[in-house]
């Protein structure tokens, strides 16, 4: 199964109430590229102080700039955070007013985020993780990132291994890296400041 699609669908799972609060929220391993592939949104923000909107609990915002989907995003006020289950995603009171990359799914006139998704501070990112976001995760969307958690890992001309492992190089693909295609479409990690 294409990893996007297993990722939508738990992404589904996860917001139309899936997982109780009794259940332990989990979240698979990923790169930052495959949550800007996957979300219809990316967004820089900011938190302004916590809201609610039509029952939902979470975040009132302010959107600066729109990195990924439509223009119409910049109106966005609101982001849901799964209040109440597992996967709640909570934004420290003294992180208001500071400048965040987020990316997430918009329904329903407001942004939803969990746990398991990219929410980072602009000031704790490093500077190729921004580009990344801003410019170059966009050319690599049509490559696959595949958790690889065996060696050897299979070698597919559409997609890049990824180690998952926090002892492996995930810190440096995460901080540094990109899957990108060649000019005959075969994906392989790059170092993001080359595709640029």
């Amino acid at each position: 199964m294409d990893i996007r699609i297993l990722i939508s669908v738990m992404a589904s799972v996860l917001f139309l109430g899936g997982y109780s609060p009794a259940e332990a929220c989990s979240c698979f391993p990923s790169h930052p590229q495959m949550h800007f592939c996957n979300a219809n949104a990316v967004l820089k923000i900011k938190f302004l102080t916590n809201g609610t909107q039509s029952s939902e609990e979470g975040y009132i915002i302010k959107v600066l700039e729109v990195l990924k989907g439509s223009e119409n995003f910049k109106t966005m006020t609101f982001v849901s955070t799964m209040a109440g289950t597992s996967c709640e995603i909570t934004i420290n009171s003294d992180n208001f007013n500071r400048e965040y990359i987020i990316a997430g799914y918009v329904s329903d006139g407001h942004v939803s985020l969990s746990l398991c998704s990219f929410v980072k501070l602009l000031s704790q990112m490093p500077p190729e993780q921004i580009t990344g976001m801003q410019k170059a995760y966009a050319k690599g969307c049509g490559c696959e990132i595949t958790p690889c958690f065996d060696v050897p890992c299979p070698s597919v001309p559409s997609q890049c291994n990824f180690d998952p492992n926090p002892f492996g190089d995930t810190g440096n693909q995460k901080q540094n890296m990109m899957c990108a295609p060649d000019a005959k479409g075969i994906c392989s990690w790059k170092t993001i400041s080359n595709v640029c």
